[in-house]
Protein backbone atom coordinates (compact mmCIF):
# COMPACT_ATOMS: atom_id res chain seq x y z
CA UNK A 1 0.00 0.00 0.00
CA UNK A 2 2.66 2.62 0.82
CA UNK A 3 4.97 1.58 -2.27
CA UNK A 4 1.78 2.30 -4.50
CA UNK A 5 0.69 5.40 -2.21
CA UNK A 6 4.33 6.72 -3.09
CA UNK A 7 3.66 5.77 -6.77
CA UNK A 8 6.95 3.45 -6.70
CA UNK A 9 4.37 0.66 -8.10
CA UNK A 10 2.18 1.19 -10.49
CA UNK A 11 -0.65 -1.75 -9.80
CA UNK A 12 -1.52 -3.69 -6.93
CA UNK A 13 -4.13 -6.44 -6.04
CA UNK A 14 -6.18 -6.47 -2.72
CA UNK A 15 -8.94 -4.17 -0.94
CA UNK A 16 -7.67 -0.47 -1.04
CA UNK A 17 -9.87 0.30 2.09
CA UNK A 18 -9.92 4.02 -0.45
CA UNK A 19 -7.90 5.79 1.97
CA UNK A 20 -6.61 7.53 -1.98
CA UNK A 21 -5.73 11.00 -0.60
CA UNK A 22 -2.41 10.53 -3.08
CA UNK A 23 -5.12 10.15 -5.72
CA UNK A 24 -7.36 12.73 -5.49
CA UNK A 25 -7.90 16.31 -6.82
CA UNK A 26 -5.67 16.56 -9.99
CA UNK A 27 -4.21 13.12 -9.71
CA UNK A 28 -7.96 11.19 -9.81
CA UNK A 29 -7.56 10.45 -13.09
CA UNK A 30 -4.45 8.55 -12.55
CA UNK A 31 -6.30 5.75 -10.49
CA UNK A 32 -7.87 3.24 -12.22
CA UNK A 33 -9.50 0.05 -10.41
CA UNK A 34 -10.88 -2.95 -11.66
CA UNK A 35 -13.36 -5.40 -10.22
CA UNK A 36 -12.75 -9.07 -8.74
CA UNK A 37 -12.06 -11.24 -11.36
CA UNK A 38 -14.84 -14.10 -11.96
CA UNK A 39 -15.38 -17.05 -14.04
CA UNK A 40 -18.57 -16.17 -16.75
CA UNK A 41 -21.31 -18.10 -15.28
CA UNK A 42 -20.11 -18.34 -11.42
CA UNK A 43 -21.23 -16.92 -8.36
CA UNK A 44 -19.61 -13.96 -7.22
CA UNK A 45 -18.98 -13.39 -3.71
CA UNK A 46 -15.95 -11.12 -2.59
CA UNK A 47 -15.54 -10.88 1.15
CA UNK A 48 -16.02 -7.30 2.10
CA UNK A 49 -14.86 -6.00 5.41
CA UNK A 50 -16.35 -2.88 6.57
CA UNK A 51 -15.05 -0.17 9.44
CA UNK A 52 -17.97 1.61 11.11
CA UNK A 53 -18.06 4.30 13.68
CA UNK A 54 -19.41 3.76 17.43
CA UNK A 55 -20.15 4.65 20.46
CA UNK A 56 -18.55 4.05 23.94
CA UNK A 57 -20.88 2.63 26.67
CA UNK A 58 -19.24 5.14 28.82
CA UNK A 59 -19.99 7.93 26.57
CA UNK A 60 -21.46 10.91 28.44
CA UNK A 61 -23.35 11.81 25.78
CA UNK A 62 -24.91 9.29 24.11
CA UNK A 63 -27.62 10.79 22.44
CA UNK A 64 -25.53 13.64 21.00
CA UNK A 65 -22.77 11.38 19.47
CA UNK A 66 -25.12 9.00 17.61
CA UNK A 67 -26.81 12.64 16.50
CA UNK A 68 -23.08 13.46 15.02
CA UNK A 69 -22.93 10.45 13.46
CA UNK A 70 -26.29 10.56 11.86
CA UNK A 71 -25.51 13.72 10.31
CA UNK A 72 -22.26 12.55 9.05
CA UNK A 73 -23.15 9.29 7.67
CA UNK A 74 -26.43 9.01 6.74
CA UNK A 75 -27.77 12.78 5.31
CA UNK A 76 -26.02 14.55 2.00
CA UNK A 77 -24.76 17.50 3.89
CA UNK A 78 -21.48 19.40 2.88
CA UNK A 79 -19.32 17.15 5.65
CA UNK A 80 -20.38 14.19 4.93
CA UNK A 81 -20.14 14.74 1.46
CA UNK A 82 -16.37 15.72 2.07
CA UNK A 83 -15.39 12.84 4.00
CA UNK A 84 -16.96 10.66 1.53
CA UNK A 85 -14.17 11.87 -0.95
CA UNK A 86 -11.96 9.50 0.69
CA UNK A 87 -14.40 6.63 1.71
CA UNK A 88 -17.23 5.22 0.15
CA UNK A 89 -20.46 6.59 1.30
CA UNK A 90 -21.74 4.34 4.57
CA UNK A 91 -25.32 4.30 2.64
CA UNK A 92 -26.52 4.06 -1.10
CA UNK A 93 -28.83 7.41 -0.61
CA UNK A 94 -25.91 9.58 0.63
CA UNK A 95 -23.79 7.67 -1.85
CA UNK A 96 -26.08 8.64 -4.96
CA UNK A 97 -26.63 11.59 -3.37
CA UNK A 98 -23.18 12.96 -3.43
CA UNK A 99 -22.27 11.27 -7.04
CA UNK A 100 -19.58 8.03 -6.20
CA UNK A 101 -21.93 5.93 -8.75
CA UNK A 102 -20.21 8.41 -11.13
CA UNK A 103 -17.09 8.50 -10.04
CA UNK A 104 -14.61 6.05 -12.55
CA UNK A 105 -12.87 4.42 -9.42
CA UNK A 106 -15.67 4.43 -6.74
CA UNK A 107 -18.36 3.00 -8.95
CA UNK A 108 -16.38 -0.03 -9.65
CA UNK A 109 -16.23 -0.86 -5.95
CA UNK A 110 -20.14 0.18 -5.63
CA UNK A 111 -20.59 -2.67 -7.93
CA UNK A 112 -18.75 -4.78 -6.16
CA UNK A 113 -20.49 -4.66 -2.97
CA UNK A 114 -23.52 -5.93 -4.91
CA UNK A 115 -21.40 -9.55 -4.02
CA UNK A 116 -20.42 -8.63 -0.63
CA UNK A 117 -20.89 -11.91 1.47
CA UNK A 118 -19.34 -12.39 5.35
CA UNK A 119 -15.20 -12.93 5.01
CA UNK A 120 -14.79 -16.17 5.95
CA UNK A 121 -12.26 -15.43 8.50
CA UNK A 122 -15.07 -14.17 10.56
CA UNK A 123 -16.72 -17.52 9.79
CA UNK A 124 -14.80 -18.64 13.22
CA UNK A 125 -13.38 -16.56 15.99
CA UNK A 126 -10.62 -18.39 16.15
CA UNK A 127 -9.70 -17.82 12.55
CA UNK A 128 -7.84 -14.90 13.33
CA UNK A 129 -5.89 -16.34 16.65
CA UNK A 130 -4.57 -19.32 14.53
CA UNK A 131 -3.29 -17.61 11.35
CA UNK A 132 0.28 -16.66 12.49
CA UNK A 133 3.24 -15.43 10.57
CA UNK A 134 4.53 -18.37 9.95
CA UNK A 135 1.31 -19.82 8.16
CA UNK A 136 1.17 -16.32 6.05
CA UNK A 137 4.56 -16.73 4.95
CA UNK A 138 4.03 -20.09 3.82
CA UNK A 139 0.35 -18.77 2.14
CA UNK A 140 2.95 -15.97 0.61
CA UNK A 141 5.11 -18.91 -0.81
CA UNK A 142 2.59 -20.25 -2.97
CA UNK A 143 3.55 -17.56 -5.22
CA UNK A 144 6.64 -18.82 -6.04
CA UNK A 145 5.17 -22.52 -6.28
CA UNK A 146 4.84 -24.49 -9.61
CA UNK A 147 1.48 -24.82 -10.72
CA UNK A 148 1.35 -28.14 -10.45
CA UNK A 149 2.21 -28.36 -6.72
CA UNK A 150 0.24 -25.45 -5.91
CA UNK A 151 -2.91 -27.91 -4.50
CA UNK A 152 -0.19 -29.93 -2.84
CA UNK A 153 0.89 -27.09 -0.85
CA UNK A 154 -2.74 -25.15 -0.66
CA UNK A 155 -3.62 -28.72 1.07
CA UNK A 156 -0.41 -28.57 3.48
CA UNK A 157 -1.27 -25.31 5.06
CA UNK A 158 -4.77 -26.04 5.20
CA UNK A 159 -3.90 -29.18 7.74
CA UNK A 160 -1.51 -26.66 9.42
CA UNK A 161 -3.93 -24.43 9.64
CA UNK A 162 -6.79 -27.01 10.97
CA UNK A 163 -4.03 -28.52 13.58
CA UNK A 164 -3.95 -24.47 15.10
CA UNK A 165 -7.63 -24.50 15.17
CA UNK A 166 -7.96 -27.54 16.83
CA UNK A 167 -5.10 -26.45 19.54
CA UNK A 168 -6.82 -23.58 20.09
CA UNK A 169 -10.28 -24.49 20.60
CA UNK A 170 -9.32 -27.27 23.05
CA UNK A 171 -7.17 -24.58 25.09
CA UNK A 172 -10.25 -22.93 25.38
CA UNK A 173 -12.06 -25.25 26.49
CA UNK A 174 -9.34 -26.63 28.93
CA UNK A 175 -9.81 -23.19 30.26
CA UNK A 176 -13.12 -22.61 30.24
CA UNK A 177 -13.55 -26.11 31.91
CA UNK A 178 -10.88 -25.00 34.61
CA UNK A 179 -12.72 -22.09 35.44
CA UNK A 180 -15.74 -23.65 36.43
CA UNK A 181 -13.53 -26.10 38.84
CA UNK A 182 -12.70 -23.24 40.03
Amino acid sequence: MSEFNGKKIGMMIGSMGFRMPTFMGENSDKLGVAPIPHFEGGNRTNPVFFDGYGISAKSKHPDAAWKFIEYLSLSGNEDSSKLADMYLATSKAVSEAIGQAKDPAKSVYLEELNYAVKPSIDNNPLFRQAWSEVLAAQFLNLLTVSDEDIPQKMKELALELDQQLIRLKNEQETAGSTAEGS
